[in-house]
Parts: structure tokens; C-alpha cells; sequence
């Protein structure tokens, strides 16, 4: 009875998925970060000054303020699962009926994704 093959091919399978797995809280925390006014600077694109930006089901990108999620890029958007964050896009000064630049905020959500 060769019993070694199975044991050493079992042990192994069990460490890896052990030694690869992320629990879902550790996988959560890589996925979101907190973005202020202040952190941006001159590039904030919002109005309020503060929230949670999330990298939601491998490329949407979301921002949490005040409990209402809302979707940043284009791929959140198409999902319908969020409002659009127009309500909270600041405007730009120099040109009117245009938002000021959101790809920073997006470049940035797109990294928390990978």
C-alpha cells in the first residue's frame, strides 16, 4: 500500500490554500482606502471633503460618503447598482456646465483594484 503519494499531494493542497487565502475582511481593506480634499489638493473633484473609495467587482470604481455610495467610473455606472456621483461632482470654475477632472480620483480607485 503506497499511501505517500496521496498524503504529500493532500498536505500540499491544504498549506497552499491555506498559505493563499485571504479572509474576506483582509481582501475588503485592500480594496477600499479613504480619500480626503486635503490628501488631493487642488485635484479634489468633489464637494464634500471626504469618503471611502472602493474598487468594487474587479473594475468598478465607488466612493462612500455620508452612507450613500456612488459610482465613480464609467464600469460602476453600467453596473446600475449605484448612483451616478454627479450630485457630488464639483463643477469647474473656469469653464461653465463642465465637472471638474474626475480621472485622478478613478486612476486612483482603478489602483485599489489590482
Amino acid at each position: 500500500m503506497r499511501r505517500w503519494p496521496f498524503v504529500v499531494t493532500t498536505c500540499t493542497s491544504l498549506l497552499v490554500g491555506c498559505a493563499s487565502g485571504q479572509n474576506t475582511d483582509e481582501r475588503d481593506a485592500a480594496l477600499s482606502g479613504e480619500v480626503s480634499a486635503e490628501e488631493f489638493g487642488a485635484e479634489w473633484p468633489l464637494t464634500v471633503p471626504a469618503g471611502e473609495l472602493r474598487c468594487e467587482d474587479g473594475s468598478s470604481v465607488t466612493f462612500t460618503h455620508d452612507g450613500t455610495t456612488y459610482a465613480v467610473n464609467g464600469t460602476a455606472r453600467g453596473t446600475g447598482r449605484w448612483p451616478d456621483i454627479d450630485p457630488i461632482w464639483a463643477p469647474d470654475p473656469g469653464v461653465e456646465g463642465l465637472k471638474v477632472n474626475i480621472g485622478p480620483l478613478i486612476d486612483r480607485g482603478l489602483a485599489l483594484c489590482e
